[in-house]
């Protein structure tokens, strides 16, 4: 028995990852296949297929169950994926070549930035930066705050071949810090980040997925409240049944400020993230984006950029 064919190296696994194995007259009509993990040795998932001289089978559906999708919640760190994977199959005793496999295609034989932040902006105190890095071997993200004197954060991990989000939570005690962020891959600078502590201006954060599976953030600086609406349930107690207030969903209009075009068609790929995310008081929850829409001016151009949310109110006021 022998594999005839496998996927390509930095597949993704929303698509079928279809591995082929060719079997002769003297191997068993059964075959026993196992999805390892290279780095942890553990099973990912298990079955058994039957007769046929050639036999194709998809580890795809495999793979979605046990990827996590969500932001890496952590407010300075760095941290593997949990929507990357690194595996063989092992068939009857026969194992195929190890593969990466992630949210979206990569290429594993370069190092690469998968988020798109600008390289100079404005920051507020407890706003997060967050990046998507892939590299063959080891990430290390330096942190430099000037305020006096320069203070330098270091956060480094060995990638085990896999794609890793970076955080960092900039906490500002003046108003006036300036920070830079170097991020180097396999011990080579690969880009470098400028961010300028300002007052705060009350923007919403948002966070997603581009289409290259890296992590974006964008602060969109005014807010529309377009309605609210309370949900109640009946309960029954000792005395009888009573009526209590169970939630309120909140449904905004959030605008950005007048950016490039090229800009504005980067954030525009929120509508193509399958869920987005609001960061806001020092914790990630997710929300609902109410329409997958972009609308451009009649010379088919983007000058802004509106979005419509609803999420669950956490407290504050209502209007």
């Amino acid at each position: 028995m022998k594999f005839t064919t496998i996927p390509s190296n930095g597949a993704d696994w929303n698509k079928p990852l279809l591995y082929t194995i060719e079997t002769d007259q003297t191997d068993s009509e059964s075959v026993a296949v196992d999805i390892i993990d290279v780095n942890t040795r553990q099973s990912i998932g298990s079955f058994t297929i039957y007769t046929l001289a050639t036999k194709s089978f998809d580890i795809a559906p495999y793979l979605r169950s046990q990827a996590s999708i969500d932001p890496v919640v952590q407010q300075s760190g760095i941290a593997i994926s949990p929507a990357a994977f690194n595996v063989k199959v092992v068939a009857n005793g026969v194992e195929s070549l190890p593969r990466i496999y992630y949210r979206a295609p990569i290429d594993y034989t370069i190092s690469a930035i998968l988020s798109d932040a600008v390289e100079n902006d404005e920051v507020t105190s407890g706003d997060i930066f967050k990046l998507t890095i892939y590299a063959p071997k080891r990430v290390v993200v330096r942190v430099t705050r000037y305020w006096l004197s320069p203070k330098v954060y270091e956060y480094s991990i060995d990638t085990q071949s896999k794609p890793v989000e970076f955080s960092y939570l900039f906490n500002s005690t003046t108003g006036q810090e300036r920070f830079t962020i170097d991020v180097l891959c396999d011990n080579v600078l690969i880009k470098s980040y400028s961010r300028r502590s300002v007052p705060a201006n009350g923007a919403q954060t948002i966070l997603w997925y581009n289409p290259r599976g890296g992590i974006e953030t964008y602060p969109f600086p005014k807010q529309t409240r377009l309605s609210c609406r309370a949900r109640v349930e009946n309960e029954e107690c000792g005395m009888g049944a009573y009526t209590r207030l169970s939630g309120v969903i909140t449904r905004s209009v959030l605008c950005s400020a007048y950016e490039s075009e090229a800009r504005l068609k980067q954030i525009a790929q929120i509508v193509l993230s399958p869920k987005i995310y609001t960061w806001r008081d020092g914790e990630c929850r997710e929300i609902k984006l109410t329409k997958r829409e972009i609308e451009f001016n009649k010379r088919g151009e983007l000058h802004s950029l509106d979005i419509e949310v609803e999420e669950e109110w956490k407290g504050g006021e209502l209007w």
